[in-house]
């Protein structure tokens, strides 16, 4: 009898030592991951260009990375080769001419070097160009689909190409005049269509803002599949090749678990507006989704509610962000808080890890643009 009350604390120490030694896992035992520092990218800027963000794209030419980033007031793009961090080559644009594209555009989309999507947010429209600024096409105004939902391709807004149709993200969605989200160019056509669903959550009343009403995607290009997310809802939600819908639970740790419209009935957005941004700060929302080809992971954007008494101005809905990371069957590993130098809407997925700007770094010199690199590791802690 004595061995036995020996015997059964022994047995105890050693299962606490052991657990103490384990990574943590979610319930399910999944391991966690977290994202970890991995070092600084500083990109050279000339003397006219800045830090303003744009979209950032990312491809590979005889095993080099390159860099595409728009430089908007200077007229061009600008691509850097990833490996000596310096300006590779521009791709000028004109105002007028036979190549005139008008406005200075708002966002791009790079699909390859000779199909490359200028977006123009006032005037709604798209230009095509190639690698030597040549207008290959004009396509738009995009809004007559309805009055109340807009394309937007921006530095947190990105479109991908599938089966020679260019899917974009939207925003000003009112569930009661127009229950749809997202927009489907046809590029053949040049045709319109709203193929989505507002989720049931958008169904409850008023959301507006800039951060409820905003609908984000992003493609898996190797599963055929794409991913949704939305400013108020939890959930993420996939669609595949068969054009399957599924639901998966994608929440922020520091979110409530029920998000609230700011009423049950319409409102004037002009007239609330400032109240609106109050609301969605103190109560936190999403923002995009990514998905990463390298690691086989995807990043989901919070923003975490403001404490009510430190509330004093818009810009803080996005104050305090983090980065919801989900494996490739959508289960949540982990999810980062992101540091106070880094802005989440000036970002790009490389070979090296998720490279995010990093505002301190810029304000020591401005002859560089620098990137912190995250590299994803598994969560010891």
């Amino acid at each position: 009898m004595h061995v036995k009350h020996n015997f059964i604390p022994f047995l105890i120490v050693i299962a606490l030592l052991s657990s103490c030694s384990q990574p943590p896992a979610n319930d399910n035992g999944i391991d966690r991951y977290t994202l970890e520092e991995k070092g600084i990218l500083n990109l050279e800027l000339d003397s006219l260009s800045g830090d303003s963000p744009s979209n950032l794209y990312v491809y590979q030419q005889n095993g080099t990375e390159y860099l595409v980033k728009g430089n908007f007031s200077n007229w061009r793009l600008d691509i850097y080769n990833l490996t000596s961090q310096k300006l590779y080559k521009t791709i000028p644009f004109e105002k007028e001419g036979p190549n005139g594209v008008g406005n200075s555009p708002t966002g791009f989309y790079f699909h390859n070097l000779d199909s490359i999507f200028l977006f123009f947010n006032l005037s709604q429209r798209i230009c095509l160009v190639n690698d030597s600024g040549v207008l290959l096409n004009n396509i738009g105004p995009l809004n007559t689909i309805n009055r109340y939902t807009y394309p937007d391709i921006s530095a947190e807004r990105y479109p991908f190409l599938k089966d020679n149709e260019l899917h974009l993200s939207t925003y000003g969605h009112k569930y009661k005049e127009n229950q749809q989200s997202g927009m489907i160019i046809n590029l053949v056509t040049e045709l319109g269509k709203q193929p989505h669903k507002l989720t049931d959550i958008y169904s409850k009343g008023y959301w507006g803002g800039v951060l409820y009403d905003v609908y984000y995607h992003d493609y898996n290009r190797k599963e055929d599949l794409i991913i949704q997310s939305y400013g108020a809802d939890h959930q993420i939600y996939t669609i595949d090749d068969m054009g399957t819908k599924k639901a998966h639970m994608a929440k922020g740790e520091r979110l409530n678990e029920k998000i609230r419209p700011y009423s049950d009935l319409d409102q004037d957005f002009m007239s609330v507006a400032q109240h609106l941004y109050k609301f969605e700060a103190l109560q936190g929302g999403y923002g995009q989704i990514r998905y990463d080809p390298y690691r086989d992971v995807y990043y989901r954007f919070v923003f975490n509610p403001v404490n009510p008494s430190e509330f004093h101005s818009p810009s803080q809905i996005w104050e305090n962000p983090s980065i919801i990371i989900l494996n490739k069957k959508f289960s949540k590993i982990g999810e980062f808080p992101l540091p106070k130098a880094n802005k989440f809407f000036f970002m790009f997925i490389s070979k090296a890890g998720l490279n995010i700007f990093n505002t301190k770094q810029f304000e020591k010199t401005e002859e560089k643009l620098p990137f912190t690199t995250f590299e994803l590791v598994k969560d010891e802690h």
